[in-house]
């Protein structure tokens, strides 16, 4: 745990398709994020997801989505 993070996201790209792996602590429901942006889920705190798009495209939607979450994350 780094002091001060609340949120931390991996992503891997494999041939056909990208995996997720979202990790929080806090109140911050990575469950939720997973399954309602990266057809995922898991648990509150550890979860996971998967998408078919590119690389590229995965990190611009991920970019786009955390924004939403600006407030919660500060």
């Amino acid at each position: 745990m780094i002091e001060g993070i609340k949120f931390g996201a991996l992503l891997i790209d494999r041939m056909d398709e990208r995996k997720w792996s979202f990790r929080s602590k806090g109140e911050f429901d990575v469950n939720v994020f997973a399954r309602n942006f990266f057809e995922g889920g898991g648990h509150k705190n550890a979860a996971g997801g998967r998408s078919d798009e590119s690389f590229e495209n995965n990190i611009l939607k991920f970019k786009q989505v955390l924004k939403q979450f600006e407030k919660q994350l500060q």
